[in-house]
């Protein structure tokens, strides 16, 4: 390689340690900083990721929807009292791409921390909050929006990945899965009693 192409075998054999220097300077920051990160984010699943979709259509446009669910307080309102979930503080004023949220919750009695970053935040469209901390290994969560027969539909899309790797599943993935669809049946009819106009009765 070296007989052939000169100094340009170095790229070959030692590779090249590049930088984009003038976004770099301009303040632009990579939403992932390792190569692992974005080779997650863009290739299947790991092995013992799980992931479930919900969807769940509103008489109502989605700005008011999008609204509702871009309000961490709201979170508090679907979701189940014995979850004790409260949110703690967060990062910016109004929840936006990059901001921090903290909370506190109970599972089965016991108190835990959770951190949530918010990403891909797009008004009226779509946002992912990640737990950076908390009792998951991972946790990703989309939330979309999209206008569907006069209404909206919401969709909720969730990845992820509980602790200790396969003994974690022997142990916690049936409680998890059960968990994991009463907390969303809830947040269901919640949403319905939110949303959906009321109907005189006799």
């Amino acid at each position: 390689l070296k007989t052939i192409l000169g100094e340009l075998s170095s790229i070959l054999l030692t590779g090249q340690n590049v930088k984009p220097t003038a976004f770099l300077n301009a303040g632009f920051k990579f939403q992932y900083t390792k190569l692992s990160q974005a080779l997650e984010n863009i290739l299947e699943d790991p092995p013992l990721m799980k992931s479930f979709t919900v969807y769940q259509w509103v008489p109502k446009k989605k700005e008011e929807i999008f609204d509702f669910f871009s309000h961490e307080k709201n979170l508090e309102k679907i979701t189940p009292p014995s979850l004790n979930f409260n949110i703690e503080n967060k990062s910016t004023d109004e929840i936006q791409d990059g901001t921090i949220i903290n909370y506190k919750l109970k599972l089965h009695g016991i108190p835990m921390k959770w951190k949530s970053h918010i990403r891909e935040f797009k008004v009226n469209d779509r946002f992912i909050d990640e737990q950076l901390k908390g009792p998951y290994k991972k946790w990703i969560h989309l939330h979309t929006f999209t206008d569907y027969k006069g209404g909206t539909l919401i969709k909720d899309y969730v990845r992820y990945q509980l602790p200790m790797g396969h003994l974690g599943y022997l142990f916690a993935k049936s409680y998890v899965k059960r968990d994991l669809k009463k907390i969303f049946n809830y947040r269901k009819e919640i949403i319905k009693s939110l949303f959906f106009p009321t109907m005189g009765g006799d």
